[in-house]
């Protein structure tokens, strides 16, 4: 393990270990799905990044694609390296580390060498449009090329629905969510709830003024 830290150096140019915790919204529904992805089988490759906009590191595309080469060059266990990313390693090692970090370029290059271990990769990223809005057209580009290369990858976007990525995302076969696409499940959540709570009420509820519940919480809500 004594590449480690010097391989650390060169994705994110320092160490850099950056917050998980859960936000508000989308953010959190997102920490869920990586929650739940966590628990997949050793064969399953996995890589996230949480983009904000108030932190120069989170906004960067490159440090993106460098988060994705660490997470998938090294085993679950975090005991063993992937041999695709030491042989990069020593490339840089002989050229006198030229480069302090991996560029986009080569960052983009190690994906599909990282992946061929993996029977099924997932990335996910959070909040695609508080990256640089002058890279984060490429990133999209990179994620479409990615998706034709690797046919066991899958990839899950997160972002509000600014115009040059709701544009660039529908040239190419994306699955789309909105908040729309929520109205009937958030409905139902609510029902069931209330449902679940006649059981602990000495007086129940009218049917109008749980109609009048459902739709207040609907309508608050904005589909999240």
């Amino acid at each position: 393990m004594a590449y480690v830290r010097p391989l650390t150096d060169l994705l994110f140019g320092r160490p850099s270990y950056f917050s998980l915790s859960a936000g508000a919204g989308k953010t959190k529904l997102v920490w869920n799905i990586v929650d739940q992805l966590k628990r997949r089988p050793h064969d399953n490759g996995l890589a996230y990044f949480y983009c904000n906009r108030n932190e120069d590191e989170r906004r960067e595309t490159e440090n993106v694609l460098r988060s994705f080469v660490r997470q998938l060059s090294v085993s679950q266990n975090h005991e063993a390296v992937q041999k695709t990313l030491l042989e990069k390693y020593e490339e840089k090692q002989k050229s006198g580390f030229a480069s302090e970090k991996f560029s986009y370029e080569e960052a983009e290059a190690l994906i599909p060498a990282l992946s061929k271990v993996y029977t099924r990769i997932t990335l996910v990223l959070d909040a695609l449009d508080e990256c640089c809005e002058g890279t984060r057209s490429r990133l999209i580009s990179t994620f479409n090329s990615l998706i034709k290369q690797i046919p066991n990858l899958k990839i899950l976007i997160s972002s509000r629905c600014d115009s040059d990525i709701k544009f660039q995302l529908e040239k190419e076969a994306n699955v789309g969510i909105g908040a729309a696409e929520n109205d009937d499940d958030i409905q139902k959540f609510v029902r069931m709830q209330i449902e679940e709570d006649k059981q602990r009420r000495r007086v129940p509820l009218s049917e109008d003024l749980i109609n009048e519940i459902v739709q207040t919480l609907h309508a608050k809500s904005n589909g999240m």
